[in-house]
């Protein structure tokens, strides 16, 4: 690759914010994600915003949602989640 291309792709993605999926691990642009306009697309990131974990689009119709707090988690990952909320 030229130096001069791969100092040019360098700029552009630092200025991009990527944030991996909680769930697949797949990173995802978040400004991409900010203008999707899904049925669950302002509740994912709403989610992740408010200090919660990121799903991408794909992964989180498989997560649950907490009936304590509303977070979705895998449900895998649930009964820990669960004993965060009995402290």
């Amino acid at each position: 690759m030229p130096r001069s291309l791969r100092a040019d792709l360098q700029k552009i993605f630092k200025k991009r914010e990527f944030v991996p999926c909680s769930f697949c691990g797949y990173e995802f642009p978040l400004d991409a994600e900010k203008l999707r306009r899904g049925d669950h697309d302002k509740e994912r990131l709403q989610q992740y915003l408010g200090g919660g974990e990121f799903y991408c689009d794909d992964c989180y119709p498989k997560t649950q949602e907490c009936e304590d707090c509303g977070q979705h988690v895998p449900g895998t990952r649930m009964a820990g989640h669960m004993r965060k909320h009995a402290k």
